[in-house]
């Protein structure tokens, strides 16, 4: 028996004006379930919780947390004129970064304390990259102290609080305030140590992190993309309203990260195939990106997995 609605194992919950369905339920195959009868009282304190958020944020995607588990909602209009509801359970799952599959290089510059510029994790959709991003958050913000501030639509992932000596704020963008251009321009203005930004699906964050790149601030974000090269040839496109983009990018990109969720057969867990590109240090890499060379960084990417490669081998052949 379930006491409460966070237990419940569930993807997505889909609540009504006067129903509310489940889906992905676990033990039922999947499809669509009822709800458990002794869950109907913490079903209408939720769907009150749902309309006082949607009122008071008048955002039609908003984060929800209950009994310490986060969920992200979206609202619809219902044909009755009232509000449907969809929640579904955040999977981002933070991680220490020696755990996401980085190579050695990589790792160095996401954990250097004087890093700055932007680091990009980049995948298709459900790959992890929010808990990559978030992760890298927490650990710089436990190491090195100070604030971070995430600027999120909505926001996916617990981490507000205190960690170490250093704290994190999350903030959600609100439409009617700015959105995420204004979000970002506050942030900047706060003299937070670090800001992360949700994903970047237009052009107007993309811009933001590309000008903020540039001022000695650390940023990472998540992008879709299919490969590092499509997530720096979508990037540049998404910029391609800033006078200079390219030098923009060239100048304040940091890093780029890809990362896959791999099926491994009779496992039951799938696994993380990363490739990256460092940009900080590499000069030949920055001339390209600042001529518009993006399809030739492939080879780029490729030498510099190699190179990571050989070190690893020399240092594991070393130590036999």
């Amino acid at each position: 028996m379930t006491n409460t609605l966070a237990e419940l194992q569930f993807v997505d919950l889909y609540l009504g004006p006067d129903y509310c369905d489940i889906k992905g339920l676990k033990g039922t195959g999947g499809g669509r379930a009822a709800v458990p009868p002794e869950l109907v009282e913490q079903i209408a304190k939720l769907r009150e919780h749902c309309e006082e958020a949607y009122l008071a944020q008048g955002e039609p995607e908003f984060a929800l947390v209950l009994d310490k588990v986060l969920f992200r909602v979206t609202m619809f209009p219902d044909l009755s004129g009232g509000h449907l509801f969809v929640l579904r359970r955040s999977t981002a799952e933070l991680r220490s970064v020696a755990t996401l599959g980085l190579p050695p290089h990589v790792i160095k510059v996401v954990l250097d304390k004087d890093a700055a510029g932007a680091i990009l994790v980049a995948g298709k959709m459900a790959q992890g990259k929010t808990s990559t991003a978030g992760s890298i958050v927490r650990e710089r913000t436990k190491l090195y102290g100070g604030i971070s501030i995430t600027i999120e639509h909505p926001v996916e992932l617990p981490l507000q609080g205190v960690y170490g000596d250093g704290r994190i704020i999350q903030v959600p963008v609100v439409e009617r305030d700015g959105g995420y251009r204004e979000a970002i321009r506050r942030a900047m203005r706060s003299g937070a140590d670090l800001m992360m930004i949700g994903e970047i699906r237009s052009a107007e964050p993309a811009e933001e992190v590309a000008l903020a790149s540039i001022n000695g601030q650390f940023i990472i974000s998540t992008i879709h993309g299919g490969s590092v090269v499509d997530a720096i040839e979508r990037f540049q496109t998404y910029c391609k309203g800033l006078k200079n983009g390219n030098e923009l990018m060239a100048n304040g990109l940091a890093a780029v990260i890809h990362q896959e969720l791999v099926e491994v057969p009779n496992q039951p867990h799938r696994r993380l195939n990363t490739s990256s590109l460092v940009i900080r240090d590499d000069d030949g890499v920055k001339t390209k990106i600042r001529e518009g060379r993006i399809s030739q960084l492939e080879q780029d990417v490729e030498d510099q997995s190699k190179r990571a490669q050989f070190n690893i081998q020399k240092l594991v052949g070393g130590r036999s």
